[in-house]
């Protein structure tokens, strides 16, 4: 159900030119794509071609209930709800290795211990690291709208629809927000079309993230829609 909460032209583009691109790395990358030697690493950081951190994470993860977020920034959203909820586990995936560790340096100043994060893009690491129908909730919040035609399989469509779905639990809520509505109502569209979504009521008692701070702040308004998993 989308909830008014955008802008620059955005262009709509068919189904067939938008979202299966292995961005900014995919699986090939990530096999093959490692930290700098000198990079200290944050202990709770997943890199999927590492089994040693699969492995901490299942370790960690111990069958607790488990929240997802896609393109996690620098952590507000994450971490605020986090604190909020400290039995339950969360994952945030970023594709900057930078960004990764500024989230688990504001965790660990928070003095949180359910936060992790993986490094890579979502749509390959998801199955890798998530069980199916293990996960009880999944945000995607404000992602890049890629406003270029050259980058228009960069934006999300079925294959992140496809990774979210099979990592929610049956009555599992996916809630997207964006502050281009063009955006939002394409995802809508394309996510509504794999079948594996019913409308649900947008949850009125988020954090924000930082980009949706600072927006409200100039006057921006921004749009939501959530999802439950069929």
């Amino acid at each position: 159900m989308r909830e008014p909460l955008a802008t620059k032209e955005f262009l709509n583009f068919s189904a067939d030119e938008i979202g299966d691109e292995a961005i900014i790395g995919g699986i090939d990358r990530h096999k093959t794509i490692e930290p700098p030697s000198e990079m200290k690493l944050s202990e709770n950081l997943v890199i999927p071609s590492r089994p040693e951190t699969v492995a901490w994470f299942g370790d960690w993860l111990e069958d607790r209930p488990l929240v997802i977020e896609v393109g996690s920034g620098k952590g507000r959203f994450l971490t605020e709800l986090a604190a909020k909820r400290p039995d339950v586990r969360f994952l945030g995936f970023e594709t900057r290795l930078g960004l990764c560790e500024v989230v688990l340096k504001r965790s660990s100043k928070a003095g949180l211990e359910n936060v992790a994060m993986a490094w890579g893009d979502a749509r390959v690491n998801i199955p890798l690291l998530v069980k199916p129908a293990t996960a009880i909730e999944a945000y995607l919040l404000f992602p890049d709208p890629w406003w270029k035609k050259r980058h228009a399989r960069r934006r999300h469509g079925p294959a992140m629809s496809k990774a979210v779905a099979d990592a929610l639990i049956p009555g599992g809520i996916f809630v997207i927000k964006s502050d281009i509505p063009e955006y939002l109502d394409s995802m809508v569209a394309t996510f509504t079309n794999t079948g594996d979504w019913r409308d649900a009521p947008v949850p009125q008692d988020l954090p924000l993230t930082d980009r949706q701070s600072r927006i409200s702040f100039q006057g921006t308004n921004s749009f939501a829609y959530a999802f439950y998993r069929i």
